[in-house]
């Protein structure tokens, strides 16, 4: 079953800067969304509204992105989780990218999936129009959180249970 969040206010929290951030690389970071699929789900299973996608695991990112202390990894973020969200025993996929639809417009995404998906299932889908912009995934425990940066104490934490799939967006601790 598809869901679609409806997400006022985080189109201003998914393009915040985080004080101090200034000179990181991916603050103002514009990616341009070029595929048709994602995760293996065509975009017009995802978005009847989309034109292209990309994931951000399958763009080109800077060279700064390779410098100590700016890899993902240096801040426990990835762009893909695999993670039971749901608290069913089942595996999910979470995966973020850009998108661009129809009208022109572009914005950034959170897609979950059951992970493997032999049915091309969607669970959830997460939009913030505006920047084609830079997002990530981290943990807060065991919270699932999507975030604008590495280094700013916002987010969104992804809560699946009780449906439906929703984003709770506000300051994460760390």
């Amino acid at each position: 079953m598809k869901h679609r969040a409806a997400l006022l206010g985080l189109m201003a929290l998914l393009g915040g800067q985080p004080a101090g951030a200034e000179d990181a690389w991916w603050i103002g970071a514009e990616f341009k969304p070029i595929g048709l699929e994602v995760a293996g789900l065509s975009i017009n299973v995802i978005s009847p509204s989309w034109v292209a996608a990309s994931e951000m695991a399958k763009l080109p990112l800077p060279p700064a992105a390779m410098e100590p202390g700016e890899r993902l990894q240096d801040h426990e973020a990835s762009f893909e989780r695999i993670v039971d969200l749901d608290q069913n025993g089942s595996l999910e996929r979470a995966v973020v990218g850009v998108y661009a639809s129809r009208d022109g417009a572009t914005g950034r995404f959170l897609a979950i999936m059951p992970a493997p998906n032999p049915e091309g299932t969607l669970l959830a889908l997460f939009e913030t129009p505006g920047s084609a912009g830079f997002s990530v995934l981290t943990l807060d425990g065991s919270r699932l959180v999507w975030a604008p940066c590495m280094e700013c104490d916002s987010g969104c934490a992804v809560q699946m249970v009780p449906p439906p799939p929703r984003l709770e967006c506000d300051k994460i601790d760390d």
